[in-house]
């Protein structure tokens, strides 16, 4: 019997809830056309991650920039070059999200999250940038939110 809105699997009740709700729209699917409810469970729960995995990612698999998020631009230079980059701040980061995101041509290059003593620490290079420009980048936010956030 299909799930109705609002109505799941109990092995869904620890998902957020737009996951959720894709995998009991793809799971009353597969179960109108298996009658399985065991394989639509499952199925059901790997289709929707797959696609909300398509959803996040843009420009070969590098996340770009929320719309509605303002930027900071910080200027390193490193062997003579200039680098121009735009850091994302995330006020509400938790232990789950980075707190800064380090933003070059638009694309998503770097995450960086603060410890206790507001000291940055790596959490994903995504753009494969240099050890040095990293340490030089992270130096750098560290300088302008010397409280944990950019002055505004």
């Amino acid at each position: 019997m299909p799930w109705p809105k609002g109505e799941y699997p109990p092995s869904y009740k620890n998902l957020k809830k737009p996951l959720r709700e894709k995998a009991v729209e793809i799971a009353n699917a597969i179960l109108e056309e298996s009658g399985d409810e065991g394989l639509a469970i499952a199925t059901g729960l790997k289709r929707a991650r797959a696609s909300m995995k398509k959803e996040v990612k843009t420009n070969k698999g590098i996340p770009t920039k929320p719309s509605n998020m303002s930027m900071h631009t910080i200027k390193v230079t490193l062997d003579h070059i200039d680098y121009s980059f735009q850091v994302s701040e995330h006020p509400h980061h938790d232990a789950l999200r980075c707190k800064f995101g380090i933003h070059y041509h638009g694309k998503l290059v770097a995450t960086f999250a603060p410890d206790r003593h507001q000291i940055l620490h790596l959490c994903k290079n995504h753009g494969t940038l240099s050890e040095p420009l990293l340490h030089l980048i992270a130096e750098k936010v560290e300088q302008l939110h010397p409280y944990g956030f950019f002055s505004q």
